[in-house]
């Protein structure tokens, strides 16, 4: 074999360069040409038995290197240049692959508009910006990552939105509109139908003209809304000035409506949508508020959004044109307003202001709070209050009002019936027809005209009865309690005796008496003296028995309500003041007396009788006394036959007739 080492003995130093290794080419040629054919052909020789090991085997020493990068051996190594020109190429074609990767297969239609990192445009003047989005139909928009548009002028621009139909919006975080005309702005929120925005977050509108702006709310129906704000009802507007006069009932008109807020215009015309527009000045005063802009349109409501989430009272409005802003509020039917937290109006026209209240029926308004309304035309004004009927009101506190044009109008009052008024009186009653409460405490029947009004008879609380009529009972005679003077200890039925005074005491009369009070009654027409209510002795009298009265103070009446913050959200509790403490003109209680002790009225004790001292009463007799005839008492208080005396009328048993006191 031969050597695999040329023979380079060639070399040689020139003197010229004085000792350097460099040699004379030309000279090398010249001289040595034979030399060199021969170190050739030694070299060839020599590379014709060394073998260059694949790429592929795992062993030290020389291995093959390539600069391409299409090739498909794999016995060869990639050079640094082959590896970074195939990285270079495989970056233009992501790029590419990025910005047009629906160029052959889903960008389907010229004119689309494909930006976004894997997204797909299809159908005709779409456009899907947003990272792998989707946009298909004719001229939508998904601008918003991983959204999809489709159908005809939708736009899906936030995060994870969809937007379908025509003309929708969903602009919302994950937002979902359908239909025609829809928007879902707030986050999580769906707009369904037509002309429908669902506007807060988690908010649900569907139907026609519906607005759910508040959070976690929904509105359905026709020309619906469903918000967390305080509404102002627009009484009148002047449009030269851009003026708006407005009811704010239960709420504090300065805390709501303040220069600079913008609020939401609800037109009259509810196929138009609510709008926004500015407060430039207000008047809590006039309860009036004017606007930045030209008032063009009759407004109903305004409505201001308030500055906190409340969580977990979403509110819900169903039916045509209703409204529910309270938190937690509902409202149904039609054209029914429910603005109170946790309110709720239903049927048509009704108002439900107070927290917590129930306006229902047609045109009813429920502003107390925990206040119901409902028929016709009532009004619930106050606290706790209820109006019933038809056009009847409770403007007192707790007050109840029911039948047709009745007002409660004092505190823990009642009217019923027909054109009746408590008339301011506390704790008053009034029923009938037509008729005004005279009294605090006290019952009333009214018996007048529309022209006239009047009282056929009233109760007074210091306890006279009163009658513009006759007193019909049927008892026959007139009696007054008495107590017996043996205090009755063995619980004897007296009743039917002839009795006679023994001081303030009575006792059975015998034939020697020469004074008859009466007759033990059994059942008299009316009863004096009987405190069948209180005991005798409760209040104080004067010498003449007349009770004596005197100005008491009445403590304030107050409530615990929860109330929520406007600015954190947080529900606190707060003692409210319902009633100012004052003085009252009342009876003056007996420092003797105990509440406590139970009382049993005269009738029910045995040293008591009601002794008829006038009129048709029933007697013993021992039998010998004749009709028309006449009778007296025997010793045992039983009547006896007289030539004169009491005259009979009639036996109504063996041993009992009736007889005439006068």
């Amino acid at each position: 074999m031969a050597s695999n080492t040329p023979n380079l003995g060639l070399l040689k130093k020139d003197p010229v360069t004085d000792g350097n290794d460099t040699f004379n080419i030309k000279t090398m040629l010249n001289d040595n040409w034979d030399k060199i054919d021969k170190a050739v052909k030694d070299v060839q020789d020599g590379l014709a038995d060394i073998k260059i090991p694949d790429a592929s085997l795992t062993q030290k020493g020389i291995v093959q290197l390539s600069n391409a990068t299409d090739g498909t051996r794999e016995n060869v190594a990639a050079t640094e240049k082959a590896i970074k020109s195939a990285y270079d190429q495989g970056k233009v074609a992501q790029d590419n692959l990025t910005t047009h990767l629906a160029s052959t297969t889903h960008k389907q239609v010229s004119g689309v508009t494909q930006s976004g990192r894997f997204s797909s445009a299809e159908g005709l003047n779409t456009t899907a910006s947003g990272d792998y989005s989707h946009a298909e139909g004719y001229q939508t928009i998904a601008s918003g990552s991983r959204s999809h548009a489709e159908g005809y002028l939708t736009k899906a621009s936030n995060s994870d939105s969809h937007a379908e139909g025509y003309n929708t919006e969903a602009s919302g975080d994950t937002a979902h509109a359908e239909g025609g005309n829809t928007k879902a702005r707030g986050m999580y929120s769906h707009a369904e139908g037509y002309q429908t925005i669902a506007g807060g977050d988690y908010s649900h509108v569907e139907g026609r003209n519906t607005f759910a702006m508040g959070y976690v709310s929904h509105a359905e129906g026709n020309k619906t809304i469903a918000t967390n704000s305080y509404t102002g009802i627009v009484k009148s507007q002047d449009n030269a000035n851009r003026t708006l006069f407005l009811s704010l009932d239960g709420y504090i008109f300065e805390a709501v409506f303040k220069p600079g807020d913008f609020v939401w215009a609800v037109c009259e015309d509810r196929e138009i949508s609510p709008y926004k527009v500015k407060i430039v000045s207000s008047d809590s005063t006039k309860k009036t508020v004017t606007l930045e802009n030209e008032i063009d349109k009759k407004l109903k409501y305004i409505l201001k959004e308030k500055e906190i989430y409340t969580y977990f009272y979403p509110s819900h409005s169903e039916g045509v044109e209703t409204i529910a802003s309270g938190d937690g509020s509902h409202a149904e039917g039609f054209k029914t307003l429910a603005t109170g937290y946790w309110a709720h109006a239903e049927g048509s026209d009704t108002i439900a202001d107070g927290n917590s209240s129930h306006a229902e029926g047609t045109s009813t308004i429920a502003s107390g709070m925990y206040s119901h309304a409902e028929g016709c035309g009532t009004e619930a004004s106050r606290a706790d209050a209820h109006a019933e009927g038809r056009n009847t009101k409770a403007t007192g506190w707790a007050s109840h009002s029911e039948g047709k044009e009745t007002i409660a109008s004092g505190d823990f009052t009642h009217a019923e019936g027909l054109g009746t008024d408590t008339n301011g009186y506390e704790c008053s009653h009034i029923m009938g027809q037509y008729g005004n409460a005279k009294e605090t405490g006290s019952w009333h029947l009214a018996n007048g005209s529309y022209n006239a009004k009047g009282l056929a008879a009233r109760i007074s609380y210091r306890g006279g009865m009163y009658s513009s009529g006759s007193y019909s009972s049927n008892g026959a005679d007139y009696a007054e309690m008495f107590e017996w003077l043996d205090q009755n200890q063995d619980n004897e039925d007296r009743v039917g005796y002839f009795v006679t005074l023994d001081g303030e005491y009575i006792r059975k009369v015998t034939s020697k008496d020469d004074y008859i009070l009466g007759i033990v009654s059994a059942n008299p027409s009316v009863i004096g003296d009987n405190h069948d209510l209180n005991w005798k002795g409760r209040f104080l009298t004067d010498d003449w028995g007349r009770t004596r009265y005197g100005l008491i103070d009445v403590p304030a009446v107050t409530e615990t309500r929860i109330i929520i913050n406007e600015e954190d959200g947080t529900e606190n509790e707060e003692t409210i003041e319902i009633k100012s403490a004052k003085q009252e003109w009342q009876p003056l209680v007996n420092p003797e007396w105990n509440p406590d002790e139970y009382y049993t009225r005269r009738e029910k004790r045995p040293e008591w009788s009601a002794v008829g001292m006038m009129g048709k009463l029933l007697v013993r007799d021992d039998g010998t006394c004749k009709v028309n005839g006449y009778c007296q008492s025997n010793d045992d208080g039983i009547a006896t036959a007289s030539d004169r005396g009491y005259r009979v009328m009639e036996r109504v048993a063996e041993n009992i007739i009736r007889v005439v006191i006068k």
